[in-house]
């Protein structure tokens, strides 16, 4: 036994563990903007994915195609299942990427087992159906959708969760309440949380979050942990209102065609709506609305703050300041660190090295990478974030991690560089702390988000002070 109380055993697992995770984050980066639901900067995971370690793809179907799915797959049947997908879905994915991911799937899991008992209910895009994956080394979680002619239009795996979320020590839910609402409007309505101080003396200041990339729900669920629940509930427990929504791309995924979509239609949008719908709340008060971003969500909070223009301030939390490509090279290449002898990390090189071609201006914007065409990354990169920035008046909260290897310190060395000699920004850096703003030791690996954890008080001290300074 080690002085850590792991057997080899024990470090088996775990090592398994921690290779399945990275795969289905960079399987998510092969296929992640199906249907505009992306793997962008920050969150090399479907970030989503639930989050962080999931990857989707496309839209919905039915019970019967759901339980044939996975034998078909095992049996080789890629090109029958291709001929299968939805026009939205086979516009991204193919038979031979879909059959190189089920062959990674089976090198990091071993042979495919079976299927566990299927849940399915009706969506807005189809019929939903949910069920575990068996393989001889552990299992999945799968989602598939079929939509109403039948045809397969989504499919989604992520890893089981050993742990569940549970209530931080810094939060006091007598302190709050929490009401389901709905903003936005048709086509694009999207469910959300209010968190409401019980006690609040006039009008409340507010606050509203944004996810990172992929299909996220309001609390950017990854793995057990649920790091925008656990900022809505620490604010909250201070008397600040909270408002988080489930994206766009999560509830209606379906029905958005994935090479036109751009952060516009992924984040920015939506958050306007958000902002006009927290600004007519009778217990909010409308000159004191913040816009707390985290990954993709700090990217775009410039964006929203320029283009609602009342914004009272800004707080980024792993902001990506580099182009895509470049954050996606840089991820890659420390994935493939970790273990750097490995046939993963050979693979992951080469992808790394397919981000490095993809740079190139003479390809075209319809050209897809890693399940992202050119055009989203162009697009995201034109927008100039920390230029937007530096171009605003309001107050701006930039926190770092030291130790998140998805946005490092050299982006938050960018926004120092872009910012730091503009009056009312603040600049924060936490050593332990990885890109969910959680406390480790030593190398940050993507194992770490499976391990259940809060976001650290002090980042909740600093968002409450930067509210109630402004």
């Amino acid at each position: 036994m080690r002085p850590d109380g792991r057997d080899q055993h024990h470090r088996g697992r775990a090592r398994d563990r921690r290779q399945v995770v990275c795969l289905v984050r960079c399987v998510c980066l092969l296929l992640g903007l199906t249907l505009g639901l992306s793997a962008a900067p920050g969150q090399i995971r479907p970030a989503g994915a639930e989050d962080n370690v999931s990857f989707t793809l496309g839209r919905p179907r039915t019970q019967k195609v759901a339980a044939d799915l996975l034998p078909r797959m095992a049996r080789g049947e890629f090109a029958g299942i291709a001929t299968e997908f939805a026009p939205a879905l086979a516009a991204a994915l193919n038979a031979e990427t879909l059959s190189t991911t089920w062959q990674q799937l089976v090198a990091a899991l071993g042979p495919f087992q079976g299927i566990g008992k299927i849940e399915s209910k009706k969506t807005a895009a189809g019929e939903l159906s949910e069920f575990p994956v068996r393989f001889a080394r552990g299992e999945l979680d799968c989602r598939v959708v079929v939509d109403g002619e039948g045809k397969i239009a989504g499919l989604h795996f992520a890893p089981r969760a050993a742990a569940t979320w549970t209530i931080p020590s810094y939060a006091d839910t007598s302190r709050f309440e929490e009401a389901e609402v709905v903003i936005g409007t048709d086509p694009w309505k999207l469910p959300g949380t209010l968190a409401l101080p019980r006690q609040a003396a006039g009008r409340a200041p507010a606050v509203l979050l944004l996810p990172g990339s992929g299909p996220n729900d309001r609390d950017e669920t990854i793995g057990p942990n649920k790091p925008l629940r656990d900022l809505s509930y620490g604010l909250a427990s201070r008397g600040v209102a909270v408002l988080r929504y489930d994206k766009r791309t999560r509830v209606h995924g379906a029905r958005m065609k994935a090479s036109e979509v751009s952060i516009d239609q992924e984040v920015v949008l939506d958050a306007l709506e958000a902002l006009a719908w927290l600004r007519a709340r009778p217990e909010i008060d409308p000159r004191r609305i913040f816009v707390v971003g985290h990954s993709l969500g700090a990217m775009c909070a410039p964006l929203v703050a320029e283009r609602d223009g009342q914004v009272r301030g800004i707080a980024l939390l792993a902001g990506a300041a580099r182009p895509y490509l470049d954050l996606i090279e840089s991820q890659l290449g420390y994935l493939a660190s970790i273990e750097p002898d490995s046939v993963r990390a050979a693979e992951l090189q080469g992808m790394r090295r397919l981000a490095v071609a993809h740079k190139s201006p003479a390809l075209a914007d319809s050209i897809v990478f890693m399940g992202a065409p050119l055009r989203y990354a162009r697009d995201l990169d034109a927008r100039g974030c920390p230029r937007v920035a530096a171009g605003l008046t309001c107050p701006i909260l930039i926190l770092q991690g030291k130790r998140d290897y998805q946005v490092t310190l050299v982006d938050f060395d960018l926004w120092q560089q872009s910012l730091g000699e503009r009056e009312g920004v603040s600049f924060r850096l936490y050593p332990e702390l990885n890109h969910l703003f959680m406390a480790g030791e030593g190398q940050s690996t993507p194992e770490e988000y499976e391990r259940p954890g809060h976001v650290d008080p002090r980042v909740i001290d600093d968002l409450y002070g930067f509210v109630r300074g402004n």
